[in-house]
């Protein structure tokens, strides 16, 4: 599991993560990106720069369904230790 906390969260922000993630595997094994429904995850629907990313790399995104509850104990997770 893998995450970064920044103080801005926009569409910039999230591709440079997914490339940051994709830098850690070879280019050969498939990963899988899980987003909850934050508007900068969401905007490829607007914005098609992450999804030809992901689709040109070797990517899967996935996307939680609205209100998802399950995902707050890994928000916890990755957040800031202060905030724990």
């Amino acid at each position: 599991m893998y995450g970064h906390v920044k103080k801005r969260k926009k569409l910039a922000q999230f591709l440079e993560f997914c490339r940051y993630l994709r830098s850690l595997h070879p280019i050969g094994v498939p990963i899988a990106i899980i987003c909850d429904n934050y508007s900068p995850h969401l905007t490829i629907k607007v914005d098609q720069r992450v999804g030809e990313w992901a689709q040109a790399n070797n990517v899967e995104i996935a996307y939680t369904p609205t209100n998802s509850s399950w995902l707050n104990r890994y928000q916890l997770i990755l957040a800031e230790p202060h905030l724990r």
